[in-house]
């Protein structure tokens, strides 16, 4: 599913035309990206968690000159569905 998708969901779900569709989505996209800029998780019951998390700085190899390296201190952003989303999608 793409967001255009998302789009024409919401849309036919709210009886609300394309662009308010839209400008709901980017919304929501916002608020996600906000509270994950903001280090915080961002929590749907029934849906899942989004969270940000914190890679410390390892050696790593560069594989083409087997060159020792140390591969920088990173971000990575989760999500961990929630059980009932895990049970949805399971059935």
């Amino acid at each position: 599913m793409k967001q255009s998708d998302v789009i024409v969901y919401l849309r036919r779900e709210l009886g609300i035309s394309e662009p308010e569709a839209k400008k709901c989505l980017e919304a929501v996209l916002s608020a996600i990206q906000l509270g994950l800029i903001r280090d915080e998780s961002v929590e749907f019951r029934g849906f899942g968690r989004f969270s940000v998390k914190k890679t410390p700085a390892r050696p790593g190899r560069n594989p083409a000159t087997n060159e020792a390296v140390t591969i920088p201190a990173g971000v990575r952003i989760g999500f961990k569905a929630s059980n009932a989303l895990k049970e949805q999608v399971a059935s």
